[in-house]
C-alpha cells in the first residue's frame, strides 16, 4: 500500500496547489486588514489637525482630489479647504497623510530651519512643486548636505524683498485664466 487512497479524486499536486492558493488569498486579505487598521490609527493620531470630512474610509480624500484634478481645479479645491478649515490642514490619500499650510510663519520656518523637518522623496503632485521644470535633482527632491546647501541658497530668492512685485506680474495671467474658465463654463 502506497499510503494514497486510489479512490481519492484529487492528486497530491492539486491539494498542494489549492493549499498554496488558499494561503495566498488569506494572507492577502490579512495584509489588507492590517493596512486598513494601521491607516485608521494614523488618521486618529492626526485628528487634531483640521481636515475636510473623509470621503472614503479606505482611500481618504482620494475621490475628491481625483475628481478635482480631472476637472483641472485641484488648486481651487485647496483654496476652498483653506477657507473652510484654516491655513493649516491635513488631507489623506490612501495611507498617506499630507499636511498643507498657507501660514506665512510656518512657511518661513520650513524654508529656513534645515534641521527640524524630515525630508521625503515622494511628493504628492510633482507638477505642483515644479519638478517638471527644475528636474528631480532639486531642493525639493534631494537629501542630505547637497539638499541643505541648495535649500539655503534658494531661500534668498523667496525673501519678501524679491517676491513683493510677483503679484503684479502674475495678476494679468491669473485674470486671463479665470476669464477662460468662465467662458468654458458659459
Amino acid at each position: 500500500s502506497s499510503g494514497i487512497n486510489a479512490e481519492w479524486p484529487l492528486r497530491p499536486g492539486i491539494l498542494t496547489t489549492m493549499f498554496l492558493l488558499a494561503s495566498t488569498v488569506i494572507l492577502f486579505f490579512a495584509w489588507q486588514i492590517y493596512l486598513f487598521v494601521a491607516t485608521q490609527l494614523k488618521r486618529a493620531r492626526l485628528s487634531a489637525i483640521p481636515q475636510p470630512p473623509i470621503v472614503s474610509l479606505y482611500s481618504g480624500h482620494e475621490p475628491t482630489i481625483t475628481k478635482a484634478k480631472a476637472e483641472n481645479r485641484f488648486l481651487d479645491l485647496i483654496v476652498e479647504w483653506v477657507g473652510k478649515y484654516g491655513s493649516t490642514l491635513i488631507f489623506h490619500q490612501w495611507d498617506l497623510a499630507f499636511i498643507f499650510t498657507a501660514d506665512p510663519v510656518l512657511l518661513k520656518q520650513v524654508t529656513t530651519d534645515l534641521t527640524s523637518f524630515k525630508k521625503v522623496d515622494r511628493l504628492p503632485n510633482r507638477m505642483l512643486f515644479g519638478q517638471k521644470l527644475i528636474g528631480t535633482e532639486s531642493i525639493l527632491s534631494g537629501n542630505g548636505l547637497r539638499w541643505a546647501v541648495k535649500r539655503k541658497t534658494m531661500i534668498q530668492f523667496f525673501a519678501k524683498t524679491n517676491i513683493k512685485d510677483l503679484y503684479a506680474v502674475c495678476k494679468p495671467h491669473m485674470e486671463t485664466q479665470q476669464l477662460n474658465r468662465w467662458k468654458e463654463a458659459v
